[in-house]
């Protein structure tokens, strides 16, 4: 029996930590659905995501449900100390961990963030891809993933990547992003900074 991983991360995690012999599994990665995600744009969507969220360029943007190991906290912390005051945070994801959710939101108070970084729980049909193709820039700061499809999604519709440097995401991103150290908040402020400077 051949047995799939869908990234060669997974396979040599898999491979380490239940014995499985080299040659019994393959990394087989995830793809896109480019119907969805591209960088043509929508008005009629765009307008609507402002008309119901209130969400307007120029924002960052970070789309996972949330984990603690999804390491939003941080996120708010480098966010809190970029020099880009027009700019907000937009972080997508349903809250799976509800303690985690309300330290992120008290976190929030705490940095005098409430106006500018804001949770969206849930998005009508087509409203992702457009958010990901009006974002200043892309940001994915997990401590650790079996994949990262969001990351592609974003990168296929013309986003700008700055992501954290372990885990999978240097297999799946490869030379399109930009690399932080996802436990270093001023690490992770100057990439952003410098994304948001010189691009990618």
């Amino acid at each position: 029996t051949q047995l799939l991983a869908d990234c060669e991360t997974g396979r040599r995690e898999l491979i380490a930590a239940l014995g499985i012999p080299p040659e019994r599994i393959s990394a087989v990665p995830l793809g896109v659905d480019l119907a969805r995600f591209h960088p043509e744009p929508n008005p009629a969507i765009a307008a609507g995501i402002r008309a119901r969220y209130g969400v307007r360029p120029p924002y960052l943007l970070s789309v996972s449900s949330i984990y603690p190991w999804k390491n939003y906290a941080n996120l708010l912390r480098a966010f809190a100390r970029l020099d880009a005051p027009q700019a907000s945070l937009v972080i997508v994801g349903k809250p799976m961990h509800a303690e985690t959710y309300q330290e992120l939101l008290a976190l929030r108070r705490t940095l005098g963030l409430e106006g500018r970084a804001l949770f969206l729980i849930a998005l009508a049909d087509g409203e992702l891809p457009q958010l990901c193709r009006d974002a200043l820039l892309y940001v994915y700061p997990s401590y650790f993933e079996g994949f990262g499809l969001t990351q592609l999604e974003a990168m296929a519709c013309g986003a700008p990547l700055v992501t954290s440097g372990v885990s999978v995401m240097p297999e799946i991103c490869g030379d399109a992003a930009l690399y932080f150290d996802p436990f270093d908040v001023e690490d992770m402020a100057a990439t952003i900074t410098r994304a948001l400077t010189d691009g990618p």
